[in-house]
């Protein structure tokens, strides 16, 4: 889903105009072999020649409002009972994009058959969403085989929401010039207004200040699961830290640094994070509550290590790296490098590469994009049957923006900016060589050569 929003300030604009799309024309026809039914305001498409064994639906929902939350926050609020069938883990979705986009996954039951509800929320400009679910069932193959039909659901879906939003934004007629000028102009009031409350929604809000929260000698283990999950963007690893206080409580996630969890308004507003832990020989096994608010199975998280907490005043030496990818489904796709350089004196540096291509349409109305983002600058392109373009930007940051000092102390990593700001990040090795590092959500390590 990252690329979405590229398209759409691209590609995709253009592609709505030049089809004849409107922002009223919503109504999508059933793909050759595909039939489409309505009902509620959803409409849902089947392949018609599925086997007896297999299960495949796209459904589209009618668009919503985020309402103020971050799209995250909302997909996890709008899906949990969109979820055609039983199933006890919550959903937890995960963003993208600087927000715009979100996905969720949810493997539930239906009539003693094991499926699965993938889910992917768009919002192109922090009001209006759009959502739709496949469920299908885990087989191998399955999804590719009806590629086609699922290509031209999700193509049109995202041409009609690129559409509609620049039609509400005033837009009447999309060119490649119109479009340069559309990058180059500043975020309006009102944008800025959207993107501070989703921001502040986003933020983590049970904290107190630094040492009053759990203390070290609180900590039994803090563990780090990775979990392989199928979903439409491919493959995708997930990692989540647990946090095993030695009263016996478990608390999943690590959004903060552990000295600063306010476990009290933690506990109150946020529940369904906290159980229990126990240890079998060398193995440990939590407990959450299930949808139900019910104590769950004891279960041993997937792929996990025991973790360790950095030395007071460690200082590090080299650069660390972490990858992320994505592909919307018969679209485009992103992959994105994130590093760190630390020095033995103290020092540290950052760094960001992003790149994204892709193609959207049909036919002679085909449109390919590209774009690469670093802390130079970006540009991109997108070409076209009877067009082409492309935008270029240097970046404003200056190196007092990502390089500072640093100190290393328990679970914590903080930083500190050459231009005055200030992070405190949650923070730990994985790995008794202490090569690997986590903060900021991802493991970090010393990348292969490319």
């Amino acid at each position: 889903m990252i690329a979405l929003n590229s398209c759409c300030r691209a590609g995709l604009v253009l592609v709505s105009f030049s089809v004849g799309l409107t922002a009223q024309s919503t109504a999508r026809h059933a793909p050759p072999g595909w039939n489409r039914s309505e009902r509620g305001g959803v409409e849902s498409y089947v392949p018609t020649d599925l086997k007896p064994d297999e299960s495949l639906e796209v459904a589209v929902f009618a668009p919503d409002r985020l309402g103020g939350s971050a799209l995250n926050v909302w997909l996890d609020r709008w899906a949990a009972d969109k979820v055609p069938g039983r199933f006890q883990a919550p959903v937890v979705s995960t963003s993208s994009n600087e927000g715009k986009s979100a996905t969720a996954n949810v493997a539930f039951a239906d009539g003693g058959r094991q499926l699965v509800a993938l889910f992917v929320a768009m919002s192109l400009d922090g009001e209006r969403v759009r959502a739709l679910r496949i469920v299908v069932v885990p087989k191998a193959g399955l999804l590719s085989r009806y590629e086609s039909g699922i290509k031209a659901l999700t193509s049109e879906l995202a041409r009609v929401e690129a559409t509609t939003v620049v039609a509400s934004q005033g837009n009447a007629v999309a060119t490649p010039s119109a479009v340069q000028r559309d990058e180059r102009s500043s975020p309006g009031e009102d944008k800025s207004t959207k993107a501070d409350a989703a921001t502040e929604s986003a933020r983590f809000k049970w904290v107190t200040e630094p040492g009053r929260g759990v203390s070290n000698q609180q900590v039994a283990a803090v563990l780090l699961s990775f979990r392989q999950v199928y979903e439409i963007g491919g493959l995708q690893l997930y990692q989540t830290p647990y946090l095993l206080l030695t009263d016996g409580s478990a608390y999943r996630g690590l959004p903060c640094p552990p000295d600063q969890l306010d476990v009290t308004a933690s506990r109150q507003h946020e529940p369904g994070n906290w159980g229990r832990w126990r240890q079998q020989g060398t193995k440990y096994e939590l407990q959450f509550r299930d949808r139900n608010g019910l104590p769950g199975a004891w279960a041993i998280p997937s792929m996990a290590t025991v973790t360790l907490p950095g030395r007071n005043g460690e200082h590090l030496d080299g650069r660390f790296e972490s990858v992320s990818s994505y592909q919307v489904p018969y679209s485009s796709s992103s992959v994105s490098y994130r590093g760190i350089a630390f020095s033995r004196d103290g020092r540290f540096i950052t760094d960001f590469t992003n790149l994204v291509g892709g193609s959207t349409g049909f036919g002679d109305q085909r449109i390919t994009t590209q774009a690469v983002a670093n802390d130079s600058g970006s540009s991109s392109a997108v070409a076209g049957p009877n067009f082409g373009g492309g935008t270029s930007s240097k970046s404003k940051s200056a190196l007092a923006d990502r390089s500072g000092s640093y100190e290393i102390g328990g679970y914590v990593l903080v930083l500190r900016y050459d231009n005055g700001k200030v992070e405190r990040l949650p923070f730990f090795f994985n790995g008794a060589d202490r090569t690997d590092l986590w903060f900021r959500g991802a493991v970090h390590s010393v990348p292969k050569q490319r």
